[in-house]
């Protein structure tokens, strides 16, 4: 029969090793929920809409002041349609400022500068703040859950 301790260290050892697996995973993890926060930005810049609705979960939420709450991503398509062909973005700028992963989810806020106008015209510049929460999906793959975009007044 085995005591406890000798049961002890073990354990002990065994939450140690599992406590840097996951310290060593958590910089991985950060850096491909910032590389897929770099792709939107990206693709909210050139596009197309289906390539920008495919960063967001099946079930995931776009929320805009003034606005309900724009969920599934045949809505937020739908949403983003017209805008696309409406607007020309000439550049996006999001800048995370903080980033917490939590195993498959992650919560992130910064700050977004986008300039944008009509096609062949004049050009504004909006700048906010932003919360993304992530879901890292069976495929490996970090997807919007929920994004909320506040502007500066």
């Amino acid at each position: 029969m085995t005591s406890t301790r000798t049961l002890l260290p073990s354990g002990i050892l065994a939450l140690l090793a599992a406590a840097c697996i996951n310290a060593s995973a958590a910089p991985r993890q950060e850096g491909a929920i910032n590389a897929a926060l770099a792709h939107y930005a990206s693709t909210v810049q050139h596009g197309p809409v289906d390539s920008l609705v495919a960063c967001y979960e099946p079930d995931g939420t776009l929320e805009l002041p003034g606005m309900d709450v724009i969920r599934g991503r045949e809505s937020i398509k739908q949403f983003l349609l017209p805008l696309a062909r409406a607007v020309e973005v000439k550049s996006v700028t999001l800048t995370s400022q903080s980033l917490a992963v939590h195993g498959a989810t992650a919560e992130q806020s910064g700050e977004f500068r986008q300039v944008a106008g009509p096609p062949n015209g004049a050009t504004q510049e909006f700048r906010g703040r932003f919360h993304a929460s992530w879901k890292r999906g069976d495929d490996r793959q970090w997807r919007i859950a929920r994004l909320v975009m506040q502007p500066d007044k």
